[in-house]
């Protein structure tokens, strides 16, 4: 009955991800809908379903949206939704690769710099929703003994990441972020 109950579950998912599934269609046939009613309300839940996972998409790149507008990103977000369902049930870790998506259209392949912003976006996201874990109090480390620095060890904060661009990338996502963008010369580096 487990298995049974899995197998639904999983081919529930893929209708609401748009895959025909005839056997499904019967069983709501039998269960007193015809098949185009059950359609129509189906198509309420994948709507619903690509719409959330758009929002969310939206939320994590607003940068990313106001430099390629929202048509354009709305178009990408739900191609992106078809073929990337959510691999856990956090909307917070939905995404990561999406720009990448993104870049590889046709109209963003010359704006090089997408990926390096959206990765900005990302990171900045997971550090915002972090855990929450004090940083290193150096009064501690001035206490240990000198014979005793050897034994000591540093671990990398989870919030922490170290990111690099051949572009300006962190100045356009901070004036992205502004009301009104000035010009940014895109031929510099930042480290």
């Amino acid at each position: 009955l487990v298995i049974q109950l899995s197998n639904y579950q999983a081919e529930q998912f893929e209708i609401l991800q748009g895959v025909e599934n005839i056997t499904l269609q019967d069983q709501w046939t039998i269960l007193g809908s015809d098949t185009k009613e059950a359609q129509v309300r189906l198509a309420v839940y994948q709507n619903n379903y690509a719409h959330s996972l758009s929002e969310a998409l939206k939320a994590t790149y607003p940068v990313i949206l106001r430099l390629i507008g929202e048509e354009l990103f709305s178009a990408l977000a739900v191609d992106y939704v078809k073929q990337n369902p959510p691999t856990t049930a956090s909307l917070l870790n939905y995404g990561e690769d999406f720009v990448k998506h993104v870049a590889r259209h046709p109209s963003c392949k010359k704006l090089h710099y997408l990926v390096d912003v959206g990765a900005i976006e990302w990171c900045y996201l997971q550090c915002f929703h972090g855990p929450d874990l004090p940083a290193i109090n150096m009064n501690h480390v001035l206490a240990y003994d000198e014979s005793d620095l050897a034994e000591l060890s540093f671990i990398w904060h989870p919030n922490c990441y170290l990111l690099s661009s051949d572009y300006p990338s962190l100045t356009i996502w901070e004036a992205n972020l502004e009301e009104q963008v000035e010009e940014i010369n895109l031929s510099e580096a930042e480290p």
